[in-house]
């Protein structure tokens, strides 16, 4: 039996009775690595939305956005600097159009009772518009993904010093650290971007054409989605059909 934990908590004994783990996430790989020696562990790490096409955001002036589940966004009638952008329905692409508009993207969240292991999926994003990300200090993954040094990591526990944090960088736009910030996300692309996505699908599929590919690649996270019904926590209709934005 194979169980797909998808970001969602599996309680031990449903873990004990799988024959393969797989996980979507560098936290979540390591945690069932530690906790069930001796298991069959298989990392699928989870990637951007493949319907986003590959832009470049604008380099004019500092415009800052969240993407996501309004319900999801911490402060957000006290940060004036960023505008909301919902994402709740995933069959809706209206939201990815506006990618170019933003060249940084605002990534803290509320943390729920049922989140389990949250892979990175705001900075794919970020990184496949071309833009920079800012990033809750306390959030692991990102710190794994992007590296201690990332500079745009900042704490989320104050609505004002976020906003002193987002005025900070704002006056930063273009310079060294934001240059940094953005050498880190061209990296995080090459990892997890379309391309990184279809040549993994090229291997798979014993060098199949790259359309081909990513049909592949889809239709295997397509039935992600199926396994996360049963071992993921929670139905999508509960929380989004995809439940990591």
């Amino acid at each position: 039996m194979i169980g797909d934990l998808l970001d969602g908590q599996v309680a031990d004994a449903m873990l004990q009775e799988l024959d393969i783990v797989v996980s979507s996430s560098l936290l979540q790989d390591a945690n069932p690595r530690a906790a069930l020696p001796g298991k069959r562990l298989a990392k699928v790490t989870h990637h951007v939305d493949l319907r986003i096409p590959e832009s470049q955001a604008h380099q004019e002036h500092f415009a800052c956005a969240y993407f996501g589940f309004l319900t999801n966004a911490p402060f957000r009638d006290r940060l004036d600097d960023i505008t909301f952008v919902s994402t709740t329905f995933p069959c809706e692409s209206e939201w990815m159009r506006r990618m170019p508009e933003f060249n940084c993207h605002f990534a803290l969240r509320h943390r729920h009772g049922f989140d389990g292991f949250k892979p990175i999926t705001k900075g794919f994003i970020a990184a496949q518009s071309g833009a920079v990300i800012i990033v809750d200090q306390a959030d692991e993954e990102a710190s794994l993904h992007l590296g201690a040094d990332y500079p745009y990591r900042i704490s989320s526990d104050d609505p004002d010093a976020v906003k002193d944090a987002i005025t900070a960088i704002r006056s930063e736009f273009c310079g060294p650290r934001w240059q940094l910030a953005q050498q880190a996300m061209v990296g995080l692309n090459q990892y997890y971007g379309p391309l990184a996505c279809s040549r993994i699908c090229v291997i798979c599929s014993g060098s199949r054409p790259h359309s081909e590919a990513v049909r592949l690649h889809t239709n295997v996270i397509s039935a992600r989605i199926e396994l996360g019904v049963v071992f993921g926590g929670h139905a999508p209709e509960q929380h989004g059909a995809d439940r990591r934005t």
